[in-house]
């Protein structure tokens, strides 16, 4: 009987579609497990650090954001007053 399964077995993975699934698995779980020791990996004064920069950066691009469009407010605001 475990002939017949080791048998049945060969046969299955000779085929080409058997083939590809198998390195397709074998490629997402690759990802997958690499995934997890990065983020398994990382303490927590490690995300706390990488929070800080990633919240630091988004301040300062919405701050240049808007004191860019507080300044062109500013401009047609003063080039309304020119005019009239």
């Amino acid at each position: 009987m475990l002939e017949t399964l080791i048998n049945r077995a060969a046969v299955l993975i000779q085929s080409n579609e058997t083939q590809e699934t198998i390195e397709n698995i074998a490629t997402k779980s690759a990802y997958v497990t690499s995934g997890v020791t990065v983020v398994g990996g990382i303490t927590l004064n490690d995300w706390a650090l990488i929070v800080g920069i990633i919240g630091t950066i988004i301040t300062v691009s919405f701050n240049i954001w808007f004191k860019m469009r507080y300044r062109q407010e500013r401009r047609k605001s003063a080039k309304k007053q020119r005019y009239e």
